[in-house]
């Protein structure tokens, strides 16, 4: 089952969902983690989720370049854009 913390939904905020990512090591062994996660993310802050993703992936790919991929790299990215406005037909 998957859990997810508690997050307030803002309008226009992106939510990143990753698995395994951290995982990743460049030629010394050294493991990518949240803060090398978190420079990718504020590449770009105000990036639509495809761009937040294309923006972390790039992050993960010059970080271990020249190393080989070991696991699998999943990654989700939602924004938030508010209610549902009763009055829009779609």
């Amino acid at each position: 089952m998957f859990s997810y913390p508690h997050s307030t939904a803002a309008k226009g905020i992106c939510h990143l969902l990753f698995f395994s990512h951290r995982e990743a090591t460049d030629a010394e062994n050294q493991l990518l983690g949240t803060g090398r996660m978190i420079e990718a993310l504020n590449k770009q802050p105000d990036a639509s989720p495809e761009e937040t993703l294309s923006n972390v992936m790039e992050g993960i790919e010059a970080f271990t370049a020249g190393t080989e991929q070991f696991d699998d790299i999943t990654m989700m990215c939602l924004r938030y854009n508010g209610p549902a406005d009763p009055s829009d037909p779609e």
